[in-house]
């Protein structure tokens, strides 16, 4: 149902990562412009740490927040769009230490890298940002995803090809290095 969402009570989580993978496996039933799966945003306002989406183009694409006036910019897959009433696994990587811009992030469908474009110049350190709450299935108030999204990671490290390749399947123990 595209106005079920789930969130978290207030979290420092994830505040000054220069690193970060977020996974989940995504069966959008529908394309919309800004369809989020995952966000965290302050609460009561429009400014964001990240928001994870699909667009309505069915292509997955991070946004992180470079300062606190609701600017962002943007990790997306340009070449490869997700399917509607399929399950797909989206891996997300962010590594702000990369010297290259273009190195910053990555985007992942059923553990195989797709052309990514990385927008602008992307911040080193994702941003602190106070009484934030992550949300699963939309952003703000709005923006929801229309479909069902599962097993949602979140790790503190940027994952390699090869990790994501070899675990987007697997169950998870939950005390893998990495993962919050």
């Amino acid at each position: 149902d595209s106005s079920e969402y789930g969130a978290t009570a207030n979290t420092s989580l994830t505040d000054g990562y220069t690193k970060m993978t977020i996974e989940a496996w995504l069966k959008p039933e529908s394309l919309s412009d800004i369809g989020c799966f995952l966000s965290r945003w302050v609460a009561g306002t429009g400014t964001a740490s990240f928001i994870c989406k699909v667009g309505a183009d069915g292509k997955p694409a991070i946004w992180i927040a470079h300062d606190t006036a609701g600017n962002y910019h943007e990790i997306i897959s340009t070449s490869t769009a997700l399917l509607t009433g399929a399950w797909q696994h989206v891996a997300i990587v962010y590594d702000g230490t990369q010297g290259n811009n273009d190195d910053r992030g990555i985007v992942y469908i059923n553990g195989l890298a797709v052309a990514t474009t990385v927008e602008a110049t992307f911040p080193t350190a994702l941003q602190s940002v106070s009484t934030t709450i992550i949300q699963v299935g939309r952003y703000s108030t709005a923006n929801y995803f229309d479909g069902k999204v599962d097993e949602v990671r979140i790790w503190n490290t940027a994952r390699t090809a090869g990790q994501i390749a070899g675990n987007y399947n697997k169950a998870l123990s939950g005390s893998e290095k990495g993962l919050v």
